[in-house]
């Protein structure tokens, strides 16, 4: 009898450290992950994510580029936003509208025309502006025409710059054209209105451009 509560005795034992043993690693585990969860609940509350500088794009928006044209002897800066088709004639400078619907056209063009510099004939109730714009010593003659018709918005904007002599007289002419479906929501407007103001800065940035010269016949033997 006394040697079988010896060995009860041994066996509560046991199972009390047993209980002891599976308790602690319970709680060193639940340790363990709580300290894993804070940790990473930690790391997201001070994650930042760095947002581009409102400066930065405005300085990418304001970007230009320089277009020269030696046969036609001038070179403008334009906003490299804008795309460019040259043809022999001149370039043509599509501008973008942001992807908002309602704008049907929006670019600008330069051209050269031989003969006195004229604008076209246009009805006085449609011209919204008019002036004479100086640029270093040359004198730009501008008119600016805004109408509506079969439920579409035109505005367009001319400047013309004499060349050539009198006797042999010649024309730049910068165009600028936009046509908007009716009515123009703000922000189609807003569109325009600052393709308009880049298309002024644009034509104020004219310079004349030097061509390589050409060589004299009388250098080659024989005339070859």
């Amino acid at each position: 009898m006394k040697n079988q509560k010896i060995v009860w005795s041994i066996i509560a034992i046991v199972i009390i450290i047993v209980i002891i043993v599976l308790v602690s690693r319970g709680s060193g585990s639940n340790s363990q992950t709580a300290s894993t969860t804070a940790g990473s609940i930690g790391t997201a509350a001070t994650t930042v994510i760095p947002s581009t500088p409102v400066g930065q794009v405005a300085a990418v928006a304001a970007t230009t580029k320089s277009y020269q044209n030696p046969e036609l002897g001038f070179s403008v800066d334009y906003p490299t936003a804008w795309g460019l088709t040259d043809s022999d004639n001149g370039p043509t400078f599509t501008m973008p509208t942001s992807g908002n619907a309602g704008i049907y056209t929006l670019q600008a063009q330069i051209y050269f025309v031989p003969g006195t510099c004229a604008f076209p004939q246009v009805a006085t109730s449609t011209i919204v502006g008019r002036s004479t714009v100086t640029v270093g010593n040359l004198s730009f003659k501008m008119i600016k025409v805004a109408t509506t018709a079969h439920a579409q918005s035109y505005l367009d904007e001319m400047y013309t710059l004499p060349q050539g002599t009198t006797a042999a007289p010649s024309c730049y002419v910068f165009s600028f054209a936009s046509t908007a479906a009716v009515p123009v929501s703000a922000a189609n407007q807003s569109i325009i209105t600052a393709a308009a103001t880049a298309f002024d800065t644009m034509v104020k940035s004219y310079a004349v451009v030097t061509g390589p010269a050409g060589q004299s016949e009388s250098a080659h033997p024989n005339g070859n």
